[in-house]
């Protein structure tokens, strides 16, 4: 077989793993094959290969496993590792799962079979044909399968160390029952339409567009409730009651996503709850009843043919509950944080007493859990049909709405956990050792000449110079959008016990681009001014500390080709001034648009009227912290 490498190849066994010798070598079996009178070929490379067909594979198994996989194969074609792979789940009694890759196996039977470790270090093409030698490999691996209860932990054991990690937490998602999480997604409001049976009006109520019954209504219109240990409630509908409805008093009430399994009738549907109240989707009602649609009324009628008559089902089994076979067709949903993924049975016969199992876990690696089951269509042999027997409807839109209320959660949450004004550091990575600094180690850049060197900080905090190309620098941070209000700034900088030389203090955040100004004293701070600003690049940042304001010059850059109006020097090259014009100062050789962004050499710039008024209004030796 082609081999392929993936990342779960190292779960596949190889023959003479800690399992055993799986397989019998290619001389034993072509002699043994031989004897038997069975076709092989042997191939230029020397390996014999054996093309068997459905009859050769099926002598493996005992007449009645025969007749139950002789359906898995189609007849007088060769059989193809998608063929085999639902054999072997169907023999070891494991259900179907999508591997997380969707390029690397498109077939679920063959993802089980991967995460149970029995399939070979083989390629993942359902199509390609499989011979009696892979057979025998694939046979003897699933029978150590059922007979050997430590089989799985072997197979992780025998596979590479990097994958196992990763093996376990599939195991672990297959198996995980899904919830929804306790966040509001609005208001349920009184709808303008009743529900309508034989007379008798009941109120609706209206979310997102959707018309909703209150589930304490059901009972008024004839309905059985029945509980049991599973955290299951089940609806059965006897006949009409006609006791009547009292209005619900839902002002301002906050909805979310049950996670209580309810069904109606044989089938689940989802459900909102408000308070003490829970309510389903009207359209989950057409399990007993066709729905008439008027201006202010939906009509209830009841079905000549009512589905769960003549079947049952929930999230595990389907069961045929007539006295004769059926024919079906259904459809189970599933949501994968985007959109819903449908996955269709096709036609399939069930007996009399017969059963399907369902597979709810299928995308679950694929992180997308089952929603509910649609049943398409019932046929029996009197050729009564009972078409579209669907309820609820498609409720992506509700899911959406639901998984954008989670991101908007975990952002507050994040905001809580993270600090309002938090250190703009740098962290560059070393691409060789030089001057006690190993490659590879992250460092924290606090200036630089540019194209020359970088000052960075050691273990105990002091100044480094390194040559400018030893340092991988990252990019440039997007500045943070989000506004701290005027006290949330105040409270902060008074928090930090800081007096300056004047009556003002200056503090730049990096994080924002911004510079706030500050008048008064010690713990006692009030802010009279926010400046957009634009600090230093990463690659020739701002230095982060405190300073004080030193002298002031009118302009400087003109004998490099510039101009920088109303400069304040803060240390060494670093001042503050305004964006850059050109030597006659009249014409920008920037825009405005440069604030706001790291987009300097290490100083930081204002606009000119910003400039202006802290060149005039600014004092030296102010405190000036940058951060």
């Amino acid at each position: 077989m082609k081999k392929v490498c993936g990342v779960l190849c190292g779960l596949m066994i190889c023959c003479n793993s800690v399992l055993g010798n799986v397989s019998l070598n290619n001389r034993e079996l072509f002699d043994e094959r031989a004897s038997e009178g069975i076709e092989v070929h042997l191939k230029e490379d020397r390996e014999y290969e054996i093309l068997p067909l459905k009859e050769q594979i099926l002598t493996y198994f005992e007449d009645g496993q025969k007749l139950l996989y002789n359906r898995y194969i189609a007849d007088d074609e060769r059989v193809t590792q998608g063929d085999i792979a639902k054999i072997v789940c169907e023999y070891i009694n494991r259900q179907p799962i999508y591997l997380p890759e969707k390029d690397l196996c498109q077939n679920p039977f063959i993802g089980r079979l991967v995460i149970e470790g029995i399939w070979g270090n083989w390629s993942y093409d359902e199509r390609q044909l499989i011979t009696l030698n892979d057979w025998d490999y694939l046979f003897h691996q699933a029978n150590q399968f059922r007979e050997d209860p430590d089989y799985v932990k072997k197979a992780l054991e025998a596979s590479a160390t990097n994958i196992k990690k990763t093996i376990n937490q599939y195991r672990k998602d297959s198996n995980r029952n899904w919830s929804y999480e306790s966040v509001s997604l609005g208001s349920i409001t009184q709808s303008h339409m009743n529900l309508s049976l034989e007379g008798q009006a009941y109120q609706l109520y209206q979310f997102e567009g959707t018309n909703y019954v209150n589930l304490n209504t059901l009972e008024k219109i004839g309905f059985l409730k029945r509980e049991n240990s599973n955290n299951l409630l089940q609806f059965i509908w006897q006949a009409p009651s006609f006791k009547e409805d009292e209005l619900l008093n839902i002002t301002s009430k906050d909805t979310y996503i049950n996670n209580e399994e309810i069904y109606i009738g044989e089938l689940k549907t989802y459900s909102l709850i408000t308070g003490e109240n829970t309510f389903i989707p009207v359209r989950a009602l057409e399990v007993y009843f066709d729905l008439h649609l008027l201006e202010d009324q939906v009509i209830l009628v009841p079905k000549v043919h009512v589905m769960s008559d003549m079947i049952s089902c929930n999230e595990n089994i389907i069961i045929n509950e007539s006295n004769q076979p059926l024919k079906l067709m259904y459809t189970d949903l599933y949501w994968d944080g985007e959109q819903i993924v449908e996955n269709q049975s096709g036609l399939v016969e069930i007996q009399r007493n017969g059963r399907i199992l369902k597979n709810t876990h299928l995308y679950a690696l694929r992180k997308a859990h089952y929603l509910t089951t649609i049943i398409k269509y019932i046929e029996t042999d009197y050729n009564v049909l009972i078409a579209e027997q669907k309820f609820g409807q498609d409720i992506s839109n509700l899911l959406k709405k639901y998984h954008q209320a989670i991101d908007q959660k975990k952002l507050v949450d994040i905001k809580k956990t993270q600090p309002l004004f938090p250190e703009s550091i740098i962290i560059g990575t070393m691409k060789y050792a030089t001057n006690g600094f190993v490659k590879g180690q992250k460092v924290e850049i606090w200036a630089a000449e540019d194209g020359v060197s970088y000052k960075i900080k050691d273990a105990q905090h002091k100044i480094v110079n390194v040559p400018w190309n030893s340092i991988s620098i990252p990019k440039d941070p997007a500045p943070a959008k989000d506004k701290p209000t005027k006290e949330q700034i105040e409270d902060f900088i008074n928090s930090k016990d800081m007096s300056s030389g004047s009556a003002y203090l200056v503090w730049t955040d990096l994080y924002r681009q911004q510079t706030y100004i500050f008048e008064g004293k010690k713990n006692e701070w009030k802010l009279i001014r926010t400046l957009l600003s634009s600090t230093g690049k990463n690659i020739t940042p701002t230095p982060r500390g405190i300073f004080e304001l030193k002298g002031r010059v009118p302009y400087f850059g003109v004998n490099k080709g510039y101009r920088a109006k109303n400069a304040f020097h803060i240390f060494g090259d670093y001042l503050y001034h305004s964006i850059i014009f050109d030597v006659t100062g009249t014409r920008l050789l920037e825009g405005k648009g440069v604030l706001g962004r790291r987009a300097s050499q290490g100083c930081i710039r204002f606009s000119e009227e910003d400039s202006l008024w802290f060149y005039n209004t600014m004092k030296t030796n102010t405190k000036v912290w940058i951060n």
